[in-house]
């Protein structure tokens, strides 16, 4: 997904929007654990950044109608609660920017307040696993979909899969399954083929088998399904405190479905990552460059004039649509 410009943002002024990004990332910045060995204080700020951009393109997106025929905003999000997701996915490094991390945005009929839930992606899972494994180093991870007049075999050895594909890159034929592929740093690799049946059982045991993003974009969703399935096959540990807010995402993930099915009701909004975004051929993994501070890399420059506005002072709160809860939450 591309990171859009905060300036052409509708959900709030555009000044007060920038003040709202830098304040949250500031709190981010400084919540977390930079001494984990996966962040630098000043990557964890640019994470955050990202991760506000492409939250607020989810709540302009999802088009939630309040009491009133009023669209929701800024000032109805439980900003204290995204502020700890934000501090969860920052902590293991994840890039909203580079579509490893999305948020979903629901109307809690309990609290009647919006939030946002954030999610790593498939993509987020596999650079994760990428960075970490235990073992041998781990280069990549490759999906395809294998279709009708593909050929796709692989011979299995003791200490590799040996495989080779041949297809027709505008081969629209019909899928027979999915392949996933882990290649390791020493040339070797490890294959694991995703049946129909097996997608089926897993989109099953989603908690929304019928959502938008199932039934408009199935074979991306199956794709992000067969990566997670993988990665659940290789050894791979985080540093405990971003284990701890891995952990923690994926119990926040499970919860807030089952809220969004049983309390959203016609305010259900699915937007799963981007999964046209989720289709296309991964980049071999990069660690982004530290301390930037920019959210649109094609013109960094403006970015840094226009959306990094000068920071917030203690008093600033008061000009923003949400308190932060700083008492509440330790901040």
């Amino acid at each position: 997904m591309a990171v859009q410009n905060l300036n052409q943002s509708h959900t709030a002024q555009p000044s007060r929007l920038n003040r709202m990004a830098t304040q949250i990332a500031e709190t981010v910045m400084k919540g977390i654990d930079v001494n984990n060995g996966v962040v630098s204080a000043g990557e964890a700020k640019r994470l955050a950044l990202n991760l506000f951009v492409r939250a607020n393109a989810a709540l302009e997106e999802s088009k939630i109608v309040l009491d009133g025929g009023r669209p929701a905003g800024w000032g109805d999000v439980d900003a204290p609660k995204f502020v700890m997701d934000a501090m969860k996915i920052v902590s293991i490094g994840l890039d909203a920017g580079n579509n490893e991390a999305y948020a979903i945005p629901y109307r809690n009929t309990k609290t009647g307040r919006v939030e946002l839930q954030c999610s790593p992606s498939a993509w987020g899972l596999r650079k994760l696993v990428i960075q970490h494994s235990i073992g041998k180093p781990i280069s990549d991870i490759r999906p395809f979909i294998i279709r009708e007049g593909d050929r796709f075999t692989v011979r299995h050895t003791p200490k590799d899969d040996i495989w080779e594909l041949s297809s027709d890159p505008f081969n629209s034929g019909e899928i027979l399954g999915y392949v996933t592929i882990a290649l390791y740093e020493d040339g070797t690799s490890q294959v694991m083929t995703h049946t129909l049946d097996d997608i089926k059982r897993l989109r099953e045991a989603s908690k929304s088998p019928n959502s938008p993003a199932w039934t408009k974009w199935g074979p991306e969703m199956a794709i992000a399904k067969a990566i997670r399935r993988h990665a659940k096959r290789i050894t791979w540990k985080l540093p405990q405190s971003a284990q701890d807010a891995f952990n923690a995402l994926e119990s926040d993930e499970a919860a807030a479905t089952l809220e969004i099915e049983a309390n959203a009701g016609s305010q259900v909004v699915d937007l799963t990552p981007a999964p046209r975004a989720e289709i296309e051929t991964p980049q071999p993994f990069r660690r982004p460059e530290p301390e930037l501070e920019y959210l649109d890399a094609q013109n960094a420059t403006a970015a840094q004039e226009e959306v990094l506005e000068p920071s917030y002072d203690d008093g600033f709160a008061e000009d923003l649509p949400f308190d932060l809860g700083a008492e509440r939450y330790g901040f």
